[in-house]
Parts: C-alpha cells; structure tokens; sequence
C-alpha cells in the first residue's frame, strides 16, 4: 500500500492543465561516431528527411566513442556527450530520442534512426504541448562569446516533480565538412553537430508550477569554444526537458547567421591537366560575410615558392565575389599545388578561418609523347609520367608491393574498392603515347574479387587527344566481368598469379592522334580492390577477317543456349595467344580469355547462366586472322 501512496503522489505532482494550445516542434536527438561504419549510411539516409521537415523538427547530433575512439568531434565535445549517452543509457550507435523517447520507431519498437519514417514526424508532431519557446542569439565582434535570449511561456497550468524541469540550451554547428574523413567510416559531412551545452548537460532548473499565461525570460552569455570549425554555422537550439521521466515538451531553435565581416577565397580554377608550361594563375575572392567588404589581404604561392601577399581593394556586396589575374609561373613536368590564402578582412585579421584557404592541384605536361610503352610496376615508385587525381583524399589507387605474389614479382597498381566510399571516383593517369603509326591497343593485366552481388565497383579506361579538356570511353566494365576469382567479404589484399587475367582495349579511334593521354577509373561500389599489372601499348597486327590459319570445322552448339554451349574446332599447328571473347548486341564483352590452342581437336566451354537473353557474337582472334561465330542466349 504504501508503494502505491508514492506512486499517486507522484502522478499528482506532474500534472497538465486539461487544455494545451501550443504546437509542438519535436525534438530528434541522435547518437553517432565517425567510427561507427553503419552510422555512414543511416545518417545519408535520415539526414535529408530531417531537412525536409525544418518547421517540424530539430535535430541535434551528439558524436561519441561507440564503437571506439577516433572521433574528433568526440573528443572536442566528451563532456556533454558522455552525460547524454549515460543519461539515455545508449550504448550502441547508431541510435535515437524523439522528444526523450526510446523504441519510438517501428510502431514503438525501435531506436535505430533508420526504421525512421515520415509518420514518425508528422505524428509526434501534432502532439500538443503547454510551452512555447522563443530564442535568439548573437555573437560578440571577436566572436568569443555568445548572447543568448530565451523566453518560456505556457499556455496551460503545469505542475512538475521538484527540481525535474530544465531548460537546456545547445549550440550546434549545423554543417561539419572534412577534405578527408577524420576517422574510419568514410563520413566526411556532418550535421547538427552539438558543439557545447550551456551553462553544461544538466541545463538550467525551471520552475516546478506553471499556470496559464506565466512567461520567464532568460539572458545567457556564455564562451564559444575555440574548436568551432565555421562560425557562420552556428546555431542555438533550446529545450525543456523533463527530468523525471525524459519527454521532451517543446524545443525552439535560432539559425544560423552570417558572419559580419568574413572574406573567403574560392578554389582556384586551374584545368587538372595542362600541356604548356605557363598556367594561368588567379585568385577568386567571395564576401561571404554581412557586411560589405572593401578590403582584404591575399597570399599565394606555387608549390614550395616564396609566398607573395597582394592587396585587394573594391567593394563587394553580402554573397558577391570577383577574380583577380595573377604573373604567371614557368612550370615544370609534373605535379602543382597552387594555394590561395585570404588573411585579412576590412582591416582585420580574419575571424572565420574554415573559408581562407583554398588549394588547386594540377598536372603539366611537357615530355615528348612516348612511341611504346610497357610497364610492370617493378620501380618502387609511381613510374614517371603516371599519377593519381584523388579527389576526396581518401583510399585510391597506390602502388602495391607484395613480394612475389602478385603477377610482377615486386609491384602492381590497386584500386582500393574496399576502403573507398559508394560512388568516388578515382583516376590513374598513364604518359602521353604518339599513336600515329600503330594500330594501337592497350593491354594489361587484372584481378578482381567482387565483395557480394549487392555490391558494384567499375573500372573504366577513357583516352583524351586534346589535353585533357574532352575524355572518350574505350573500356567499361563492372564488377561481374571484372571477378577473376570467388567473391569475398574481407579485404582482397594478396593477389595470386593465377587470379590475374589479360585484358585488352582498343585504341583504334585515336590511331592518328601524337599526343594521346590515357587515364583508368576507378568507380566505387565499396566493394573489394581491384587490380592492374603489366600495361603496355601495343600494335595489332592487321587480321584476316573470317579466318585464322590452319582452323576448321568451328561448330557452336547447343545453339540456342540455355545455360552452357560449346564452341569446338580443330587446329592444324599449335598456336599461343589466341584470344576468345563472348560479346553481347551491345558490344559489350561478357567473357574473355587466353587460349593456347593444340593440334587437332579444341573445345571451349561456354556459360551462359545469368547472361541477359539475346544474340551473341563469339570471336577468336589472333595475329593471322579473326573467327566469328552467332551464339542465341535464351
């Protein structure tokens, strides 16, 4: 009896007036790491959900330790976040609170922000509430310090338990980005990121009794910290919370302002690949603060070069920008890294440091154009002439080194899927080849292991004759023509010799062209690494269309073919390197490989299971000739 006496006291003592006029603005507060690889593809799948409903919810982001440190933002922030993360009992990521609610999804049965859906929003958010909020902020001129006016009013009576109402006030940094992930799983925006808790996690203690009408205004000022990556990202949200028993009752938020001055320089706008050795050089100034801008220090410098400072003088409008042409710089062959600095701002040092740099890197071209070429990655660097564009700074292409167990005893090219985020792309670069005299076809040397069905990487081969401003496709293929041994779910990290195969691209529609640049693709399906050995440029020998010497009697059978066919010949001499392709209507291959052909009778074997329905064209080839045969797929 007397557990029970407590209890109705209890119930007695949170208590809410029998009308409630104000509407809600939910409250989603979710737990995340940049160390947690499933928080990756459910904050791209929740984050614009919650953009879309702005006027319904807010969001706050909290980034802990769950799976294990690594997070920067973690560490900047622990101590609000581990107040959260215990207070909510979280102890797996990624998870969720809507308005201080666990299981809120799924029909109330789980956390986990990706069972999330429209409903969830629209329904939390017609739940009436007592309170009203009001809330605005600004920043002190040095922005150090933060001015915070907040006003609680209630439009029914509210009773609470003693000491359990608190108002806690947030300062978010809506957008984070990286240029390279800062931890593990590849994230490299992050929003709604909590940045400080004011005065800290615990918040400020409310009045127990509310009755109708009653409003409390509140001033804060409290220190920025100095970790802030981009303060015209800042925005304050506030909340009340009720202590004993979570629920969230009305949440308010103050959006991000301009920063009063702020200079930005934009990125430099320089081709990735020149051909001459004077590159244009200038640099893009942006007023991306409020008020006007009418002076400005810039720096800027070419690679290791001294430094120079020029001053700019104008006045540019809130959002406008002007470019300004810069001497230029006799360069060399190579890789260039042209930096771009703004300092100073309407006679200022810059506040707002996130925007004052900006990097442009670039590639010259100066050597003659190469007459053969053949390269097996045996040097124990990038050979000269080839480099990498690696846009994201993440995993690319490297030089591998696997003592022996690759096709080159000492070195090969990896295109590493595995680590690279879904939808990158990464470009090899190979030296420019005169072309002129050949009948030219790119060879080398491959090996793929596809992670899973679900998943698919592309590797795509393009070639340029004008520098780089225009790119044609010679090759493209994914990851189920691309396997050369059984899938697999760890890191495909030690090719063996008998996994590569060779593989081929023709170059025929650049046989005229002196100064062709070729370039392979790697297209991430976060799949499992690819692999490239052995490339050369070669010239074919012209074939003898409809025949290859000493072959007869070509028979393809069963044809149709539902799931396997044979292709059957006899060879009057041995013969090496004759190449066997299935291609599609398209002129897609299917299937390729090397065949030695013996004396007397061969036999191919042809699967066709999983092969799309249609006519297609089996062709042997060779240095004397070229056989085609029609093979139906039903």
């Amino acid at each position: 009896m007397k557990k029970i006496t407590s209890l109705c006291s209890i119930l007695l003592l949170v208590t809410v007036g029998a009308i409630a006029q104000n509407a809600r603005m939910v409250l989603y507060e979710g737990f995340t790491s940049a160390t947690c690889p499933p928080c990756a593809p459910t904050n791209a799948q929740v984050d614009p959900m919650l953009e879309q409903n702005k006027s319904k919810i807010i969001p706050i982001k909290y980034q802990t330790r769950i799976p294990s440190l690594g997070d920067p933002m973690y560490e900047q922030t622990k101590a609000e976040v581990d107040v959260r993360t215990t207070y909510y009992a979280v102890n797996s990521n990624p998870t969720a609170r809507i308005d201080g609610k666990s299981n809120f999804f799924a029909g109330g049965t789980q956390s986990h922000p990706g069972y999330m859906n429209q409903s969830d929003i629209d329904n939390q958010s017609q739940v009436t509430t007592p309170f009203a909020i009001t809330i605005n902020h600004e920043f002190s001129a040095a922005y150090d310090s933060v001015f915070i006016t907040a006003s609680v009013s209630t439009a029914a009576d509210a009773t609470y338990l003693a000491g359990m109402l608190k108002l806690r006030v947030v300062l978010l940094e809506e957008v984070i980005e990286f240029e390279k992930a800062p931890s593990t799983n590849g994230e490299k925006t992050f929003n709604s990121v909590m940045r400080k808790m004011y005065p800290n996690a615990s918040g400020t203690t409310l009045e127990d009794a509310w009755t109708t009408g009653k409003t409390v205004n509140f001033n804060f000022r409290y220190r920025v910290p100095t970790y802030i990556y981009d303060y015209s990202k800042l925005s304050v949200v506030a909340f009340i919370q009720n202590d004993a028993n979570k629920n969230v009752e009305q949440a308010a938020i103050s959006y991000p302002k301009l920063v009063m001055v702020d200079a930005a320089m934009d990125k430099p706008a320089i081709n990735l690949i020149n051909c001459v050795e004077t590159v244009p050089q200038a640099y893009t100034l942006i007023n991306a603060g409020q008020n006007a801008l009418t002076s400005a220090t810039i720096k800027y410098k070419m690679d290791a070069l001294a430094e120079e400072t020029v001053q700019w003088t104008g006045n540019l409008a809130s959002g406008a920008k002007t470019t300004v042409d810069l001497p230029v710089t006799t360069l060399t062959s190579g890789k260039h890294t042209f930096t771009t600095t703004v300092t100073q701002s309407n006679g200022n040092t810059e506040v707002n440091k996130v925007n004052d740099v900006k990097k442009a890197s670039f590639y010259v071209f100066l050597q003659a154009p190469l007459t053969a070429l053949y390269l097996d990655f045996e040097t124990t660097t990038v050979p000269e002439g080839f480099f990498i564009n690696n846009p994201d700074g993440g995993s690319s292409w490297t030089r591998k080194t696997n003592s022996g167990a690759v096709l080159s005893k000492k070195g090969c090219f990896k295109m590493d899927f595995y680590n690279s985020p879904l939808g990158e792309n990464d470009e090899l670069y190979m030296p420019a080849v005169n072309m002129k005299g050949l009948n030219p076809v790119l060879y080398f040397s491959r090996a793929h292991a596809p992670y899973s069905a679900a998943t698919t990487d592309a590797l795509k081969i393009e070639v340029s004759t004008d520098c780089g401003a225009t790119w044609n496709a010679i090759y493209e293929q994914e990851s189920e023509y691309l396997a050369t041994r059984a899938g697999t779910t760890s890191a495909y990290n030690s090719p063996l010799t008998e996994e590569f195969i060779e593989d081929e691209a023709d170059l025929s529609s650049v046989a005229t062209s002196e100064n062709a640049i070729i370039r392979f693709v790697g297209i991430s399906g976060n799949g499992n690494n690819l692999y490239i050995d052995q490339v050369s440029i070669g010239s074919r020998t012209a074939a003898v269309a409809g025949a290859i010497a000493g072959i007869n009697t070509v028979e393809v059978y069963p044809n149709p073919a539902n799931g396997a066919a044979r292709l059957s010949f006899t060879a009057e001499n041995a013969a090496k390197n004759t190449t066997y392709r299935l291609v599609n209507s398209l002129g897609a291959v299917s299937a390729t490989k090397v065949i030695n052909v013996v004396a007397g009778e061969n036999v191919i074997d042809i699967n066709t299971e999983g092969l799309a329905a249609g006519i297609y064209q089996i062709v042997l080839a060779n240095e004397t000739g070229v056989i085609t045969e029609k093979l139906v797929v039903q």
